[in-house]
């Protein structure tokens, strides 16, 4: 889920109706980080008519930005602004809805009003709204029309959808299984420093699935997507280096990469340098790190981290 709530952008334009001098100096208060002016400005433009003054006051009590948080009041103001169209506003509510904040949770409510964004072309919404059908909340799992949902926000650059795209097709689920289509999508989303496609990238070119295997490929994406600190990355690169794939093997390269990873708590990277300081390679034999590293590594929830830590032990 994007858990992002818009929040309405400063305005340079002047505003030509009559409560366009409150909203004006609502924005200007809120700016200057008077904000109980600027709720008050806010609400009278609000009530008013002014759906951007409703969208911020309720971006206020939803954040306590300056105010008491307050969601059941966000959730209110929310519904008076998306009830008139103002898409933002449906997507905020559609959120609160989502996590039960200020609403009881009701996730049938969330997609109508995600439905009602994404119809404006909202592409947060649209992918908010593909994640629901995708896991079955609110509505039927159906994953054709998530798949449908993904690619309306991936053919408008929305890079979440094109990689979440790329795994049905990688998946097979509700298109066709296509390693072609996927890594074409993984390589649209990677060419605009999406880490995970990067990554998802790397996987194909490493296992030679829908592009021709390349271990040198798969290293360079791996090491993209690591430099990005996404860890799964850093850690296939990892072995990569100890097995000599595509890099020259480098046990010491090996065991860098395990150690950035292992210090951002993952915990196949752990026990991975674990066995190097238990071994001696890359790094100097140390039991006594090798059985820390198993140790954390089980504690983060790694079988294998547990399996060798005692029998380091015994």
């Amino acid at each position: 889920m994007k858990n992002i709530f818009k929040i309405l952008a400063v305005l340079s334009i002047f505003c030509a109706f009559s409560f366009g001098d409150d909203f004006d100096e609502a924005k200007k208060a809120d700016d200057e980080g008077d904000y109980e002016k600027a709720a008050k400005l806010y609400e009278k433009a609000c009530n008013s008519g002014n759906l951007k003054a409703c969208f911020s006051l309720g971006t206020m009590y939803d954040f306590g930005d300056g105010i008491d948080q307050n969601f059941e009041k966000a959730a209110g103001i929310y519904k008076k602004a998306c009830d008139k169209g103002n898409t933002d506003s449906c997507y905020n509510l559609a959120l609160l809805y989502e996590e039960g904040n200020g609403v009881e949770q009701d996730y049938t409510k969330s997609i109508k009003l995600y439905e009602k964004a994404c119809a404006k072309d909202d592409l947060d919404a649209c992918y908010n709204l593909a994640l629901l059908y995708e896991n079955g909340n609110g509505a039927k799992q159906n994953y054709a029309k998530a798949a449908e949902l993904y690619k309306k926000g991936c053919d408008k650059n929305d890079l979440d959808s094109c990689n979440n795209l790329a795994i049905f097709y990688e998946d097979g689920n509700g298109v066709k299984q296509d390693y072609k289509m996927s890594a074409k999508l993984y390589k649209k989303a990677c060419d605009n420093d999406y880490a995970t496609s990067c990554y998802n990238l790397g996987i194909l070119y490493e296992d030679g699935n829908g592009v021709k295997q390349d271990y040198k490929m798969s290293a360079k994406l791996y090491k993209k997507a690591c430099a990005k600190d996404d860890l799964d990355a850093c850690y296939n690169l990892g072995i990569l280096y100890e097995d000599g794939n595509g890099v020259k093997s480098s046990y010491k390269e090996a065991a860098k990469l395990y150690d950035n990873a292992c210090n951002n708590d993952h915990g196949l990277s752990c026990n991975n340098l674990g066995v190097l300081y238990e071994m001696g390679n890359g790094v100097k034999k140390n039991k006594n790190k090798a059985s820390e590293l198993y140790e954390k590594a089980c504690e983060i929830g790694i079988d294998i981290g547990c399996s060798n830590y005692k029998e380091l032990k015994n």
